[in-house]
């Protein structure tokens, strides 16, 4: 049966960075993927650019983009503030039925992120899967309880963030593309693989 998967990120390459190799293993699957992106991104660089930046690497992973929700970087408001993202996030889960969610977790030093993820928690009360991923933000409370094995894909992965060529002059691809590589080990390390990604689990129903 094909999976349906909605993947939730605050910013540009958050998704590609935290499940890039997981979604690439849905998609040679014959899975559909949905990307739902807050902002775009705009601290870092031309949120024009950045947003085509985007699309270009969820496309190489094979995802469609539902929407950019036009939120400013940094800025994104919780829950408590309003529930706009919320009910973005609701209206897309009623539109796709999505069987697996992936998001941020509430374990990150970005406030971006952890406000994603306090809407993700509201919105996906009738998902049977919500898996949270890890990003270079992460704090050391993220303890992964789902592995999945990227050794095929770990090259492909590093491929898909070196598509974010705005950032490669003020050396921060490079740094990313390193760390994929260092936190796929460090995970694959803890449970006897070459390169994995780990996620906290939400909720699992299978």
């Amino acid at each position: 049966m094909v999976k349906n998967i909605l993947a939730i990120g605050a910013h540009p390459d958050d998704i590609e960075f935290g499940c890039a190799g997981t979604l690439l293993q849905y998609r040679k699957a014959g899975d559909k993927i949905f990307a739902l992106i807050v902002t775009r991104g705009e601290k870092v660089s031309d949120p024009t650019i950045r947003e085509q930046e985007c699309r270009n690497a969820l496309s190489r992973i094979g995802a469609e983009i539902l929407e950019f929700l036009d939120y400013r970087d940094t800025e994104i408001p919780s829950p408590h503030q309003t529930h706009k993202i919320v009910e973005k996030i609701e209206f897309y889960i009623e539109r796709i039925r999505p069987d697996i969610i992936f998001s941020h977790s509430p374990n990150d030093s970005h406030h971006d992120h952890r406000a994603v993820f306090e809407c993700t928690k509201i919105a996906t009360r009738n998902v049977p899967t919500v898996l949270l991923y890890e990003t270079l933000s992460a704090l050391s409370p993220f303890k992964p309880q789902y592995f999945v094995n990227i050794e095929n894909e770990i090259s492909n992965k590093k491929e898909v963030i070196g598509l974010y060529i705005t950032q490669a002059g003020r050396g921060f691809i490079n740094q990313k593309i390193d760390a994929i590589e260092t936190v796929a080990k460090f995970r694959g390390n803890q449970i006897g693989l070459k390169f994995a990604e780990g996620f906290e689990v939400l909720k699992m129903i299978q």
